[in-house]
């Protein structure tokens, strides 16, 4: 009997040491997971330490009480509600997260208006219609609207911040806008007090950029001079049209509400015309009247019915036997809409030939074609 619960107690201290050695392998286990995988946190004292912008965030929301920029690696936990105003966006300042507040413009300008009249921003209404980085053009309504309280305004931004230029349905200044720089197309024309006659601002732009006054028939819904880079401006019937003032540019060129400029169909257009260019993927080209092209977006449509653009055909080209040999491929590319195919010059020089690559659209396949003449050796 002894000799039995001897080997019994024996069994069961071997049992719970095993016990104990696997669980603590899981915890030393688990220690390791979390020291190797799991995000290192970072002490009290330098939650804000920051070597670029990319380390810091926002923590938190508008009102709890420890919002704010803090290294991305802090533990942060909401302590509380109070006032606190979310930064929008964090930057690396001297080593410290600090926090970027940018103010929304329709609120910017409702502040404007509520304390040049002493309204209340929620009874004020804004609408913009037309925006630079520094300019902003639009109409404003207080309350319900009607006379005397509702009409257009004009707006600057200096050192940062916005200025109230003009506000009503009177006539606008020329040396209330010209120290802003306004666009033409915000303002076509203004008051000149110097001469006591009206300033035809869109007029002088035209001309001086080469252009021509004249009129024709174009929409009611549009002003004088309105651009005609883009489509529909004079497009309407006779009945919906009135004859304006427009600006004739010659040929290749067009008038866009500030001067007369190249003519713009495409992203080769665009970016010749020396208008900025996003290195998105693909390449976006975007032209002072707001329209953003990209790069190889035309397309070539095979009889099937199938499409391809001019950015996929040019990848295609670039994995196949073509390779790196293309030509710009925004200038040297022609859609032959018979056969279903891109075509795209290769910068390969060879006697006789005019070597192309010549991408299927149906089967997405390429190939050279060396377009040669005569006796080839």
């Amino acid at each position: 009997m002894k000799g039995r619960n001897k080997t019994l107690i024996k069994n069961m201290s071997k049992t719970l040491i095993a016990i104990i050695a696997i669980v603590v392998i899981v915890i030393v286990g688990y220690w390791i997971y979390q020291s190797t995988s799991a995000p290192q946190g970072i002490t009290e004292a330098e939650a804000k330490n920051c070597g670029v912008d990319a380390d810091c965030v926002v923590f938190g929301e508008d009102g709890d009480c420890n919002c704010g920029c803090f290294n991305k690696n802090y533990q942060w936990k909401k302590e509380g509600d109070c006032f606190c105003a979310a930064p929008t966006s964090c930057k690396c300042v001297n080593g410290k997260c600090e926090g970027v507040f940018e103010e929304n413009k329709e609120t910017a300008i409702k502040n404007l208006f509520a304390e040049k009249y002493n309204k209340e921003v929620s009874e004020i209404t804004i609408n913009i219609n037309k925006e630079t980085e520094g300019h902003l053009m639009g109409g404003v309504k207080f309350g319900e609207g009607g006379p005397g309280e509702e009409g257009g305004f004009w707006a600057a931004k200096t050192n940062g911040d916005w200025k109230l230029v003009h506000d009503g349905i009177g006539a606008i200044f020329c040396s209330d806008i010209e120290p802003y720089n306004f666009p033409v197309e915000m303002v076509i024309e203004c008051w000149d007090e110097e001469t006591g006659k009206v300033r035809d601002r869109a007029g002088e732009a035209c001309v001086n950029s080469g252009g021509k006054i004249t009129t024709s028939l174009c929409c009611k819904s549009t002003g004088d001079y309105p651009n005609l880079c883009l489509i529909g401006p004079c497009g309407c019937s006779p009945d919906n049209s009135y004859e304006a003032k427009i600006c004739d540019c010659g040929e290749g060129k067009c008038f866009d509400g500030n001067a007369c400029v190249p003519e713009v169909y495409s992203f080769n257009d665009c970016s010749k015309a020396g208008y900025p260019v996003m290195e998105s993927y693909p390449r976006q080209c975007k032209t002072p009247d707001g329209r953003t092209f990209t790069e190889g977006e035309e397309h070539c449509i095979a009889p099937t019915g199938e499409s391809m653009s001019l950015f996929e055909a040019m990848q295609i080209a670039i994995a196949s036997e073509c390779g790196d040999q293309l030509k710009d491929y925004l200038e040297f590319a022609m859609c032959n809409a018979d056969t279903g195919t891109w075509w795209i010059d290769l910068d390969i020089e060879k006697e006789g030939c005019s070597p192309a690559c010549v991408i299927n659209i149906a089967t997405k396949q390429a190939g050279i074609n060396w377009r040669c003449t005569g006796v080839i050796d």
